[in-house]
């Protein structure tokens, strides 16, 4: 069991939501060269590489938004793996209409370090690539 980080995802979470994107970074123990991926259907959705790219990506879709909610929903740990299904709420920013879903991210653990992240758009694809019953 994960407790540490799935803590530290937990904080993360938390500190993404008030703006706090150091705070989010520093609350997980991120490899050097953490591979972190976007669906292309998420604002600036892409492949980002290394902890500036974390700061980066996360920076630029939080800019986007006036406020953000992801809330966890339910945190899984599938072998090397852990997952985190996520209730959003962003309010964007000018006239843009709230936005509102599920989704999911998926980190792999090495060596009691996250080295890479992918985002699903789709939680059930999350459950599928993880090996889980999607019932």
């Amino acid at each position: 069991m994960h407790k540490t980080l799935v803590d530290g995802l937990r904080h993360a979470y938390e500190a993404y939501c008030r703006g706090d994107i150091q705070g989010a970074v520093d609350s997980i123990d991120i490899d050097p060269n953490i591979l972190w991926i976007e669906p292309k259907e998420f604002y600036a959705g892409d492949t980002y590489q290394g902890r500036q790219g974390v700061i980066d990506y996360l920076t630029r879709a939080y800019a986007a938004n006036e406020k953000v909610q992801n809330v966890p929903e339910e945190i899984l740990e599938v072998g090397n793996k852990i997952a985190v299904f996520l209730h959003f709420h962003a309010w964007p920013k000018g006239d843009g209409q709230m936005r509102e879903g599920h989704i999911a991210d998926v980190y792999t653990i090495q060596e009691g370090k996250v080295v890479q992240m992918q985002a699903y758009a789709d939680p059930l694809e999350a459950r599928q690539a993880l090996g889980l019953s999607c019932e």
